[in-house]
């Protein structure tokens, strides 16, 4: 497949407006927009250029090769995304992909098969906890902030995680 039955250029309003004003102003509502334009008037092959920087894939099976095409395939992030979020010296926020590598590897340890076995039991714990939370939810009608349900939970874990880790090495270099 040639580039030019792949890519399609729409000159719409999408191509005119920057990613956060779509997202702010549209949100899901461009997803939509975006699958009519697919549909209507700018179809020409599986992807759709949204914005010089954006495409558009209508065609699922291509999506891996985008995304996953193979473990020697090196993909830096967008910095202008990066940039917007703020968090340039973080994990997340490196934009080469060999420098989000060397970040990464220190959380390795936490995400290795052991670790998270080990920490099952604990997880399920807390669910039974948000389970019940639901439940009470549901026979009183009460409104639950999944937002807020799900931060706790997820701080929670991580703050286990942190705290079990600095213990073990505190009693490690006594």
């Amino acid at each position: 497949m040639s580039a030019t039955t792949m890519f399609s250029s729409p000159a719409n309003t999408y191509s005119k407006l920057s990613s956060y004003t779509r997202n702010m102003v549209c949100s899901g509502a461009q997803v939509l927009q975006v699958s009519t334009s697919f549909l209507n008037y700018f179809y020409t092959g599986p992807i759709v250029r949204i914005t010089p920087r954006e495409v558009s894939v209508s065609d699922l099976e291509f999506l891996n090769t985008i995304y996953a095409p193979g473990p020697h395939s090196k993909r830096n992030k967008d910095f202008d995304k990066v940039k917007a979020l703020g968090i340039n010296t973080s994990i997340g926020g490196a934009v080469e992909h060999d420098l989000h590598c060397k970040r990464r590897e220190s959380l390795n340890p936490f995400f290795s098969k052991k670790s998270v076995l080990n920490f099952a039991p604990h997880i399920q714990d807390k669910i039974s906890q948000l389970d019940d939370i639901f439940s009470v939810s549901q026979n009183t009608n009460d409104v639950v902030n999944l937002s807020d349900l799900y931060f706790a939970f997820s701080s929670e874990q991580v703050i286990t995680v942190m705290l079990e880790e600095w213990n073990a090495n505190i009693h490690q270099h006594r």
